[in-house]
């Protein structure tokens, strides 16, 4: 079309649209939405799989209780007794129970030394022993500990030392001891 003779050097047209071009996705977006939907699908087949498996395990566990509680029988009360416990026995029970722990734990503290490092204390109140694994700087240290903890005037008695053995440490050698004594019911 061509334009009317009076108009031939008027400026273009003004483009008065001011909202953006919607493009149309590429094959780039197509590829990422088709990799993201087989990523979903794959997180619920999961997710299904462990809901499955999770409330399989759950009826075998209340089978097995059932099957434990069917099983379990009441204990059998010897003919001629009521049922109660012998007082001794429960006494025995009882002072194995009612160990003196914070009299081992104070000897302990109290023989304690510069440098001396407790590694391990296994206690058994039943046999009235105690089995302590410490680092010394040196033997002469070892031995001094070890005569403070016979000398403790509270639950430790007849302490000894039962092994020794040099070790390597991140501030030089030491000696790793192993020393027992005596406390509580065994006395």
């Amino acid at each position: 079309m061509r334009r009317p003779s009076s108009l031939r050097n008027a400026p273009a047209l003004l483009a008065l649209d001011f909202g953006p071009r919607r493009r149309r996705p590429g094959g780039l977006g197509w590829l990422t939405l088709l990799i993201g939907a087989v990523a979903l699908v794959a997180a619920l087949v999961g997710a299904w799989s462990d809901y499955v498996d999770v409330d399989e395990r759950t009826r075998i566990v209340e089978r097995l209780r059932a099957q434990t509680r069917a099983a379990a029988t009441p204990v059998a009360v010897p003919a001629g007794t009521d049922g109660s416990l012998d007082a001794g026995a429960a006494q025995a029970v009882a002072a194995r129970l009612n160990a003196d722990w914070a009299g081992v734990f104070a000897d302990v503290a109290r023989a304690q030394a510069e440098g001396v490092t407790l590694m391990e204390l296994h206690g058994d109140a039943a046999r009235g022993s105690l089995r302590i694994v410490a680092d010394t700087p040196d033997l002469d240290a070892a031995f001094a500990w070890v005569e403070r903890l016979q000398q403790a005037d509270g639950a430790l008695r007849a302490a000894s030392l039962d092994s020794h053995a040099w070790i390597e440490g991140k501030g030089g050698a030491a000696v790793r001891i192993n020393a027992t004594a005596s406390w509580g019911a065994g006395r």
